[in-house]
């Protein structure tokens, strides 16, 4: 994935398209894999950026097909970061110049 772009685009190793989404407004900043909470489940979080003058930001998390399971538009612009949760899963965490949220399964 290359940040800036109005689309997630995902491949696999061999570089096949596994799936595509566009972000509208938004151009992606930043993205990993991640499992909330203690099961197998993962899936590829998704932070993006409205443009400067409008400040949002949106967390997307998808599924390993491709399907949006969660689409949150912020208040502000944030950093994505995991972090263990304290048992066998992790947590992901939204940091902006006002506060930190997490987020878990």
């Amino acid at each position: 994935m290359i940040g800036g772009s109005d689309s997630v685009k995902v491949l696999d190793l061999e570089g096949r398209s596994l799936f595509r989404y566009a972000l509208g407004d938004f151009r992606h900043q930043d993205s990993f894999a991640v499992r909330l909470g203690g099961d197998d489940t993962a899936f590829l979080a998704v932070v993006a950026t409205a443009p400067r003058e409008v400040g949002y930001g949106r967390l997307l998390l998808f599924s390993k097909s491709g399907q949006v399971v969660y689409d949150e538009i912020l208040a502000r612009s944030v950093t994505a970061l995991t972090a263990p949760d304290g048992g066998a899963g992790r947590q992901m965490l939204l940091l902006s110049g006002d506060g930190l949220w997490a987020y878990r399964k």
